[in-house]
């Protein structure tokens, strides 16, 4: 493997070292900017298509699925073609899918724009990233932290926002169009900055009864993750398909454990350390989507909260980001990753048992605070895991390992969230029915409270017989919020359980002892050994810039 002076441990500098950064930021960020806000706006979007529910789920489920399956893709096709074809390919993809999401008529249509979107977003992923990562001098490298946490996290506080104003503009596909310049700066910067290399022909074959094996996975597993919210987990259409699609996931697996140039490298995965970052990642990401939509659901359903509080919300939340980026990039060195876990770890479990508790009346600042704490330590311990899983071990296998655990965190974050939804579906339909079986008129409670609110619309100039049917209509209405706000605590509960186990991982971590530090310290060694002790420049057949703007394999 050939090293420029400028690359390996000592990344490039200036302006190209900027533009490496905006590139990864705007090649994937677009994509959690459009999943988070789908969270707040898919009513209005619902409503613009006149459809139901259940058929809103598919274009978002389709797209978080190609997304995952796409994670191991990108660095295959780096390989057979080159970092910079390889990116401009995927960001005209990317592209394409925002013009057509934008302007789409129907919602199939849109379903396909997003679909392009998952799948140009998921292959850019390990496309950019270990390039950015290597991009940053030795010296420095600990600042990626900064990148990794404000960028990824970020765009899920932009997507709170974004997804805030296209409520308040009662517009949703301006959002596209704005996703869609983050390709269009992409491809002009990329031109400019991606260096042309000449690709060498490695003769490694691709693993095609892999892909043909995960995207039969991937299909088996979309219908039920589909119907799941209306049909339930009991569904003669639901749960076989599941046992379908586990039954293709194991084949994947042995297919990938015995080839020998697979899509995820499962054997690449071996070590205590290894695995318990494994952990930290995948655990801590089926958080963030729990922390996601129950703090986004408690704020729009229970609080009722106007356009100006989502957007105080996402402030606290980008602030968050911030404050919890700047304190990995000075500690991730100083102390291991299983120490940052923990920490991390402590504060998600304390605001979730506090939210298992909350009424609707926490006031909005309190719910902002606690969410960013949770939100943003949650993503402490995502990355720290992540990097510890890459760094330990033979560092020529971290990009290996890197596909492994993104690949899985992703395709898990796709399939939980059909099923959080499907368990506040069914959790706060149970609570109402038993509400509801108990509001009657001999009951001296109920009675009360509706002789109160008819009085009150009476004393406004409603008719008696109009007041008391409004009476009923907002006792329900309570009811409704009522049960809601059940389901969402008994959702808090499964988060405070989730970060037990971030904990457990992260003390797993710290058990292993400290790993091997982002900034290297320089040594009075060989070359040979110099290098030995440094991380490598992106492994064989990945290209690397230098300050010249060549490439090296």
């Amino acid at each position: 493997m050939n090293q420029s002076p400028a690359t390996g441990s000592g990344g490039i500098h200036g302006w190209r070292l900027v533009a490496i950064c905006l590139l990864t930021m705007f090649a994937f960020g677009p994509q959690y900017v459009l999943n988070v806000s789908f969270i707040v706006n898919q009513g209005l979007i619902q409503n613009t298509f006149a459809s139901g529910a259940n058929a809103l789920t598919v274009p978002s489920t389709l797209s978080n699925l190609a997304f995952a399956a796409c994670v191991p893709v990108g660095p295959v096709l780096t390989r057979k073609f080159g970092l910079r074809h390889a990116y401009i390919s995927l960001v005209l993809m990317f592209l394409l899918g925002s013009i057509i999401a934008a302007i789409s008529p129907t919602m199939w249509t849109l379903v396909i724009g997003r679909l392009l979107q998952g799948l140009s977003a998921g292959s850019l992923f390990l496309t950019i990233l270990p390039v950015s990562l290597m991009s940053f001098p030795n010296a420095i490298r600990n600042w990626f932290l900064l990148l990794a946490i404000g960028g990824l996290f970020g765009a899920s506080a932009f997507g709170t926002l974004f997804g805030a104003l296209t409520i308040s503009a009662d517009a949703w596909r301006w959002l596209f169009v704005l996703c869609g310049i983050a390709p269009i700066f992409c491809l002009i910067v990329g031109l400019i900055a991606l260096p042309s290399e000449h690709v060498h022909e490695h003769h490694q074959p691709f693993d095609i009864w892999g892909a043909i094996v995960l995207a039969a996975t991937v299909t088996v597993t979309l219908f039920p993750l589909i119907h799941l919210k209306n049909m339930g987990i009991g569904s003669l259409w639901v749960w076989p398909l599941f046992v379908l699609a586990a039954a293709l996931f194991a084949t994947f697996v042995f297919i990938e454990l015995h080839s020998k140039a697979p899509l995820v490298h499962y054997r690449s995965v071996r070590m205590p350390k290894q695995i318990f970052g494994f952990l930290m990642a995948v655990i801590s990401h089926v958080g963030l989507i729990l922390a996601l939509i129950g703090g986004i659901e408690f704020l729009r359903a229970i609080k009722g909260a106007s356009f100006t509080d989502i957007v105080h919300f996402a402030v606290w939340f980008v602030c968050g980001v911030v404050i919890v980026a700047l304190i990995s990039v000075f500690l991730y060195d100083r102390v291991d990753a299983g120490a940052l876990g923990i920490a991390g770890s402590f504060v998600v479990m304390l605001v979730a048992w506090k939210w298992h508790n909350a009424s609707g009346h926490v006031s909005y600042t309190m719910l902002a605070f606690e969410f960013a704490a949770a939100a943003t330590c949650i993503g402490l311990v995502l990355i720290a895991g992540a990097l510890g899983t890459a760094l330990a071990g033979d560092i020529h296998e971290a990009r290996w390992r890197s596909g492994f655990l993104h690949f899985h965190r992703n395709l898990l974050g796709a399939l939980i969230a059909p099923f959080i939804a499907w368990f506040l579906t069914k959790d706060s339909a149970i609570q109402y029915e038993q509400l509801r079986s108990h509001i009657s008129l001999a009951d001296p409670l109920v009675s009360a409270q509706l002789a109160s609110i008819t009085q009150r619309l009476m004393a406004g100039g409603t008719p008696q017989a109009q007041a008391q049917q409004l009476a009923m209509t907002s006792v329900l209405t309570n009811a409704q919020q009522a049960s809601l706000l059940s389901a969402l605590h008994g959702l808090f509960t499964i988060m405070f359980i989730v970060g037990c186990m971030m904990l457990a991982s992260s003390i797993g971590m710290a058990a292993t002892g400290k790993g091997r530090a982002l900034v290297q310290r320089q040594k009075p060694l060989t070359a040979p050994q110099h290098m030995g002790e440094s991380l490598p420049a992106p492994t064989r057949h990945h290209a690397v810039i230098s300050n010249e703007g060549g490439t090296h394999a």
